[in-house]
């Protein structure tokens, strides 16, 4: 009898794979990682930019109606009395009733801060308007060496600083009340997403009008000898200015002032 041999077992092959195919697929599996990283990082960018976006719309909004609450009780107040007393109030918005205030006479009694009487004045104003004026100065060709004059100018005698400093305060003004229209406005979301720095630029324009405004009154421009002379309300004293005396009134912060200059004639101009 013979013997047979059992069936040799089927066996499979394993599949062996490569240190270099290992090495591909780890880079590979990192790629896949980096990038599922790199779009979660990015979507979660996306998140906070919209939610800033969000945030500066709110809180920008939310910060006006504060202002406007500010500029209402506090500077609006202030330019609201300054524009009655400047007598701007028709050049206002027709919203910003603050009831015009009819313009009363003042009269000034202005001397030396020495104490001295070589100048004395007295003005009196009606608004921005000097009406009526009287000096009274030393010069040595006047009889007694103290001439007297008095003007109640023909034409109008506009002192120009309060007249600048009213529009700049009525401009102020209404750039605020520009702002609390915008701070009610439905579409006021949509426009600050379009141009979120308006507002702020509109602050800065009210800081600057105001500014401006003080800046007339406290830093007066000075008018040249040359223009002086040739100021019409100058020509209406009786008895006239002597030809070498020249007259100015202005204001410097909160003093009125009357300059007195003399000046000498020469062939070419002053």
């Amino acid at each position: 009898m013979s013997l047979k041999h059992p069936p040799a077992a089927n066996y499979r092959k394993r599949p062996t794979v490569s240190v270099q195919q290992n090495n591909f697929l780890s880079a590979h599996e990192e790629e896949l990682e980096g990038e599922e990283e790199k779009t979660s990082f990015q979507k979660e960018v996306d998140v906070l930019v919209r939610e800033q976006e969000w945030l500066k719309v709110y809180d920008t909004h939310r910060t006006l109606l504060k202002l406007r609450k500010h500029y209402q009780f506090q500077l609006q107040k202030v330019l609201i009395e300054c524009c009655r007393r400047l007598h701007v109030s028709n050049k206002l918005y027709p919203s910003l009733d603050i009831g015009a205030r009819p313009a009363s006479s003042e009269q000034l009694h202005l001397k030396q801060r020495n104490g001295m009487d070589n100048l004395k004045a007295t003005v009196v104003l009606v608004g921005e308007n000097i009406i009526q004026s009287e000096v009274s100065f030393k010069y040595a060709k006047a009889p007694g060496g103290v001439l007297k004059t008095c003007a109640q100018p023909e034409v109008q005698w506009k002192l120009q600083q309060f007249q600048d400093a009213g529009n700049f305060c009525c401009m102020a003004l209404n750039t605020i009340a520009k702002v609390s229209t915008l701070t009610t406005d439905i579409y006021f979301i949509c426009f600050l997403k379009k141009s979120s720095v308006n507002c702020h630029s509109l602050d800065l324009k009210v800081s600057d009008l105001i500014m401006q405004a003080r800046s007339i009154i406290c830093l007066p421009r000075k008018r040249t000898l040359l223009e002086l002379c040739n100021f019409p309300p100058t020509k209406c004293f009786k008895p006239p200015l002597p030809p070498d005396v020249v007259f100015s009134y202005y204001v410097a912060s909160t003093r009125f002032i009357c300059a007195a200059y003399q000046v000498t004639s020469k062939q070419n101009g002053l």
